[in-house]
């Protein structure tokens, strides 16, 4: 209990309001409602709408298409070219492969291809604080996770410059918006990615010790947001509570055992570009959360079978918690370098509470490997992910139960292409990511289990390079072999180029 009252008194202190923004911008589902409506009942491309440029101001716009809508012979393909400029994606990058030595040059001139430059072009593209990477066609934003994995690849490329722009450009949202986004979108606004800051500061700080103590100040503010801290009033509710309830606000929910944890939670004011057309406002945010957690088929969530809601937002989240436990962990570090060394305590307690209820929430001892926990249900989930994978990279984990996870790595998730996506019993056809391989390379590598971290690595490279000497180009992920694999034009590469410039560099 002192803990948790430490926690909030903490939290209240953390309390600090609305961010200062420089400029609003809307998403353009809000700016143009009625022809949003439109274009998902026309046959128009969602990501061309989203993506396009207004060719004038969006009152005169939808103020025309109220007048001509209704005049016979109105066509809505027509009324949209004269209205919006539609900008065109880079397309993917392909070249001759024969060799390792060819996709290493492959995926570098792949990388090259995808450099953007911060630019406001009056669409729903929000200017980046320095140059950032795009995700490829129909991607021309920047993804929040993916950062992560380009900044572990460029440092090992040894370009350092280039990986702290990552930062830079992470930390000028934290600022702006008191959070990271998950893309550069103004429809992305509102949702995150699984919280990769604190990642990229220490990072850094292995290369720039100074970095440190500068970012402690824009880290509380990400964490802040994590935890919903944003009035006292919050905080005060959280601090009263009695009984035996839960109580989940926003991404923060607080257990019976007065621990407070954390989970994916968007609300159901968004726009998904997989998903346009929805049923309900229940399955929008679902699909949105979903999204946050970068689950975009759901699988993670929906596999569990022994949970009565099987909504994201109903699960605590393993790798969400130990990202936040290690935020903790490096906010201490930061007030420590800092010379505060009473908000270093207060954070060096938190994350050893936080680890303490990882432990009993998250870790299943029978199975050997952590899972997600629906607090609704209150019960663990089924379903073996790379997220069960965070909790051994980050430091959580003990020498037992890292051999457990290893065990399990070994006889349940590794194939002959790699580690799969997420494990079932009642699962059928096995998916390959490269976040997923990426995961848990790291992580076997932080627990000492070298060889078989590299015979993960080795078995990614083949598979990339059998498809690249017969498509010229390289997939984020890959079907199980019984699956014929065709190339993927729609998908993002930027954090599977990452993952392959990483791996080529071991």
């Amino acid at each position: 209990m002192r803990n948790f009252l430490i926690f909030c008194s903490f939290l209240l202190l953390l309390a600090c309001g609305e961010a200062v923004r420089k400029k609003e911008y809307v998403s353009p589902d809000i700016l143009f409602p009625e022809i949003f409506r439109e274009v998902q009942n026309s046959g128009l491309n969602i990501e061309v709408f989203l993506d396009a440029t207004a060719l004038y101001k969006p009152d005169e716009i939808n103020q025309n298409f109220k007048k001509l809508k209704g005049l016979k012979g109105f066509n809505f393909n027509d009324f949209f070219k004269q209205n919006f400029r539609e900008n065109s994606s880079a397309k993917i990058y392909t070249q001759k492969i024969n060799s390792k030595e060819d996709l290493k040059k492959y995926t570098e001139n792949a990388l090259k291809s995808l450099k953007r430059y911060p630019k406001d072009d009056s669409s729903s593209l929000i200017p980046t604080r320095k140059e950032y990477y795009s995700g490829g066609p129909s991607h021309e934003e920047y993804n929040y996770f993916n950062s992560f994995i380009l900044m572990k690849a460029f440092l090992e490329n040894n370009q350092i410059e280039e990986a702290e722009n990552f930062l830079l450009n992470a930390a000028q949202f934290v600022q702006d918006y008191g959070y990271v986004p998950a893309g550069n979108r103004s429809y992305l606004l509102g949702r995150s990615n699984p919280p990769v800051f604190a990642l990229l500061v220490s990072e850094m700080a292995k290369h720039k010790p100074e970095v440190l103590p500068q970012y402690a100040s824009l880290l509380t503010k990400e964490y802040q947001y994590w935890m919903a801290a944003q009035s006292k009033e919050e905080s005060n509710i959280l601090s009263g509570l009695n009984g035996n309830k839960v109580y989940a606000y926003k991404n923060a929910v607080l257990m019976p055992d007065k621990n407070l944890l954390n989970r994916y939670f968007v609300t159901n004011k968004g726009i998904s570009k997989r998903n346009p057309k929805v049923s309900s406002p229940k399955e929008l945010q679902s699909i949105l959360t979903s999204e946050e957690s970068l689950d975009f088929d759901g699988m993670r969530w929906k596999t569990d079978i022994y949970s009565g809601d099987k909504s994201p937002q109903s699960f605590l989240a393993v790798d969400l918690n130990s990202l936040l436990f290690f935020m903790e962990k490096t906010l201490a570090e930061s007030y420590n370098a800092k010379g505060n060394p009473e908000y270093a305590k207060s954070f060096r307690l938190l994350a050893e509470k936080r680890k303490m209820a990882i432990n009993k929430y998250f870790w299943n001892e029978k199975t050997g490997f952590f899972t997600d926990y629906n607090f609704k249900s209150q019960i663990q989930s089924n379903a073996y992910t790379h997220a069960g994978l965070w909790p051994v990279l980050l430091g959580i984990a003990d020498e037992s139960q890292i051999q457990k996870v290893i065990d399990f790595v070994e006889n349940r998730l590794l194939k002959e292409e790699g580690v799969v996506d997420f494990y079932s019993e009642y699962a059928t056809g096995n998916t390959f990511s490269s976040e997923n391989q990426f995961i848990s390379y790291l992580a076997l590598k932080n627990a000492g289990k070298q060889d078989l971290a590299d015979k993960i690595r080795k078995k990614w490279l083949l598979v990339n390079l059998n498809h690249a000497k017969k498509f010229g180009s390289i997939q984020s992920d890959y079907f199980e072999k019984t699956k014929k694999t065709k190339p993927q034009q729609s998908k993002r590469i930027d954090g599977a180029l990452g993952v392959l410039l990483y791996f080529l560099n071991q």
